[in-house]
């Protein structure tokens, strides 16, 4: 009890100096002892007063009030002690100190050799007292002093009142007058001695505290500038308890400072349960810690690792760490420190950056290969319209009834097949003459059902999932028609067993394009249409080659590469993206994202063919730099009936024409020619002219009809190769149309 009392009253003293604290703890034991012994004192002299009859067999009442009166100001010393008033009350007690004892002696009714001795040693106490109190050396002096009147004030009365010879009272005064002198020099020698000392000691007490205070001052900035690092960071101790847990710790770990500082729970918070983090391996450089982090990096005594922490967050988190020693001020190890940066965003940003790159490097691949196969399939085209409109002119000239219509036969169904061929790289190439309009999916796939049925085969079973609310989309029919051809293929060839083709539409929103469309998808509305098998899977080495031309994984003679390089080529000139999904074993989806149309499907259908050859008297005047097709374009034209005049190259054009093409009903133009382009010249030609027809023919659709306008501005245009038939009726269209 009284322990907790002296500390609630030294919480008063808090701002005091450690001597004035001391001092002030060892007044309060004098007090409590004080008033512990007084009452003791009183009831003693009392009861030796009224029993013995050396002291009158009476209470000696002056004496009892001056103990209570002492005991009472002991009472208010211990009060203001409690209260932080030092100064005031040590002096208070001081004075209590010196008059009680003065007086209790006045009135000490005891023998006279009681009396004088008991009176040299009070005041030689009194002249030590002021050592607890005084701060100026000259006080001891005046106080001693004052004693010193005081005994030699006493010794008078004493001879009066005890009757002392002149030799007793004279031998009395002056032993005790030196005694007492002594004693107060003795209490100015050990006042000076401990007053330096006591400066010193405060001296080097303020030294120290102001050290400390800027301790806590540095340690309190260093805590505020890790509190605002961005970077999570915490420190431990060699006990490895937690000493640091900044703000970024809490918002990474979800956990305050305040419930894990002090605790050895730092790794709890990443992983579930405890186990080594990197500090702890800069602290002791475990075998155990470095399994667990394999990419440890060190330079001096600072190590760095990323690690990726499943528990951490919904889908993991990776995580670069830094960790280093803490040290004291005498260079031993005092801690460790680590900071943490979550770069799970970084690690997608590079994940995403590196797909895109992928993209781009594929892309220019494909844009590589596409100029290749767009060059190669127009030099091919022109040799495929001399022959099929050669064979064409043949075949009609000879009738079906001739025994060489077969061969003739023979010869246009591989012209077709080559034909075909170069329709895969031009789509491939994306240089296939495309008009895209709004159709609807559900109804071209519903028409092109029967074809796919020959296609797969019977043992391939076909499941039909098409969404009846689908709207229409924007695109080529022919090339829908391609797409669903060639993946319906691919999906048979790898299901050589049999099994089910399950061909699906379904309308589908994108606001995040997936990540393995190709090529990369923009936001928003898309039918989407699906074709998967049950076959043998795409193994993942190779399904990133899948779209290139000329690569296959069938048997030699069994596959050209050209089927799924096609069908990505005319996914991507319609706008679109494909995505595939595959499992070895399990099967393989492909996904083709075809753009929302905003109007109504298209209802127009092209008109039954009749078997007869328009024909026509018109002059038309045709400009193509091969003579093989220039001879076969005019042959044709000439037997239909139309006057025909011809020209090598856009120079020889203007020269036959007179500078325009005034006179002529249709200009029959190639699009590319070795002077000018195809447009350049109908340009010039159309200058001043009475409305001529201009049609456009082309091996392939280069950009420069796009970017002129020549298909999306309605401009007439018959691509390479064709027939006399396909010639004749587009030449008979272009004429009859109003412009």
């Amino acid at each position: 009890m009284i322990k907790k009392l002296i500390r609630r009253a030294m919480r008063n003293y808090e701002g005091a100096s450690p001597v004035v604290r001391m001092k002030a703890k060892l007044f309060m034991l004098c007090c409590l002892a004080v008033l512990v012994i007084l009452p003791v004192v009183i009831a003693y002299s009392t009861y030796n007063e009224v029993n013995n009859p050396a002291y009158g067999n009476r209470i000696n009442f002056y004496g009892i009030v001056a103990e209570a009166v002492t005991m009472a100001l002991a009472v208010l010393v211990f009060i203001l002690l409690m209260t932080g008033r030092f100064s005031l009350s040590a002096h208070l007690f001081l004075a209590l100190l010196f008059t009680a004892t003065w007086t209790v002696m006045m009135m000490d009714f005891g023998t006279l050799l009681v009396h004088l001795d008991t009176v040299v040693f009070i005041p030689a106490v009194l002249t030590l007292t002021p050592l607890a109190v005084i701060r100026k050396k000259s006080a001891i002096l005046l106080y001693g002093a004052a004693n010193i009147a005081a005994f030699i004030a006493f010794a008078l009365y004493a001879r009066h009142s005890y009757a002392l010879g002149f030799p007793e009272f004279i031998d009395y005064l002056a032993d005790t007058t030196i005694a007492l002198a002594f004693v107060t020099l003795t209490s100015f020698s050990v006042f000076v001695i401990n007053r330096r000392a006591l400066d010193q000691m405060e001296h080097d007490l303020d030294d120290r505290e102001r050290a400390e205070r800027t301790l806590v001052e540095s340690q309190r900035r260093l805590a505020d500038i890790i509190n605002f690092l961005p970077d999570a960071t915490f420190a431990v101790d060699l006990d490895r308890r937690v000493t640091i847990w900044n703000g970024a710790m809490e918002e990474l770990t979800g956990i305050p400072a305040s419930g894990i500082i002090g605790t050895r729970a730092y790794s709890v918070p990443f992983y579930g349960h405890e186990r080594p983090a990197l500090l702890d391996y800069v602290l002791d450089h475990s075998a155990e810690t470095r399994t667990l982090y394999p990419e440890i990096r060190e330079e001096g005594d600072t190590a760095t690792s990323e690690i990726f922490v499943p528990e951490l967050g919904a889908d993991g988190a990776y995580l670069w760490s830094t960790a280093k020693p803490l040290y004291g001020p005498d260079g031993k190890v005092t801690g460790a420190i680590e900071s943490i940066r979550d770069i799970t965003e970084r690690r997608k940003q590079e994940s995403e950056k590196a797909r895109l790159e992928e993209h781009l490097l594929h892309a220019q691949k494909m844009e590589s290969v596409g100029r290749l196969a767009g060059g190669v399939a127009h030099d091919f085209n022109n040799l495929l319209t001399t022959i099929m409109g050669n064979t064409s002119l043949v075949m009609m000239d000879l009738g079906t009834g001739n025994p060489a219509s077969a061969q003739l036969r023979d010869v246009m169904k591989a012209a077709e097949s080559a034909s075909a061929l170069t329709k895969q790289l031009l789509a491939f190439s994306r240089k296939q003459v495309i008009v895209p309009r709004p159709i609807d999916l559900n109804t071209q796939i519903t028409r092109t059902a029967q074809l796919l049925d020959r296609v797969i085969g019977e043992d391939i079973r076909p499941v039909m999932l098409l969404d009846p609310g689908l709207g229409p989309i924007m695109a080529d029919p022919g090339q829908v028609e391609q797409i669903l051809i060639n993946l319906a293929v691919n999906a048979r060839d790898a299901m050589p067993g049999g099994g089910t083709i399950t061909i699906e539409t379904r309308p589908a929103r994108i606001d995040i394009p997936p990540r393995d469309a190709n090529p990369i998808m923009k936001p928003g509305d898309y039918v989407a249409l699906t074709i998967a098998d049950t076959g043998t899977g795409i193994p993942e080495e190779i399904i990133g080659h899948i779209f290139d031309p000329f690569f296959t994984t069938k048997p030699v003679g069994k596959g050209t590469g050209l089927g799924l390089a096609s069908v990505y080529g005319a996914v991507r000139q319609n706008g679109g993206a494909i995505q595939v999904k595959s499992s070895p074993g399990r099967g393989t989806a492909m996904t083709v994202y075809f753009p929302a149309a905003d109007a109504h499907p298209w209802a127009g259908e092209p008109t039954a063919d009749d078997g007869a050859l328009p024909r026509g008297t018109e002059t038309v005047l045709v400009v193509e730099d091969d003579a093989k097709v220039r001879d076969f374009i005019v042959k044709v034209l000439s037997d239909l009936g139309y006057r025909v005049r011809a020209a090598r190259n856009g120079v020889s054009a203007l020269e036959t024409a007179g500078g325009t093409g005034a006179g002529f009903a249709l200009l029959l133009i190639d699009v590319i020619l070795p002077d000018m382009t195809g447009p350049v010249l109908a340009g010039q030609m159309l200058r001043g002219a009475d409305g001529p027809k201009v049609l456009f023919m082309s091996g392939h659709a280069e950009s420069v009809i796009v970017h002129h306008g020549i298909v999306d501005g309605g401009i007439n245009f018959i691509p390479k190769p064709f027939t006399a038939r396909d010639l004749a009726r587009k030449v008979r269209d272009v004429l009859d149309a109003k412009n």
